[in-house]
């Protein structure tokens, strides 16, 4: 659904994604819209001050996917 609902040449980024379900996609898609995917699951002390800017901006819109208590932190991966 999210390449499909991704503009032609649109960008998703992600950072930190390190449990949850494996994602499967058609890279048709991907190469026929033209769009940019990237991941990280690290980056510098610089990039995370960008972020946390760009959200505080409003340039970045955070999309959460669930809040868990902390006694059930197994559950968010």
């Amino acid at each position: 659904d999210l390449l499909r609902i991704l503009r032609p040449e649109g960008r998703y980024t992600t950072a930190g994604a390190i449990g949850g379900p494996v994602v499967q996609l058609d890279l048709r898609t991907m190469y026929l819209k033209q769009l940019q995917l990237h991941g990280s699951s690290q980056g510098t002390r610089g990039d995370f001050r960008r972020i946390v800017r760009y959200i505080e901006e409003g340039k970045i819109k955070p999309l959460v996917g669930g809040v868990y208590p902390l006694s059930e932190f197994h559950r968010a991966q």
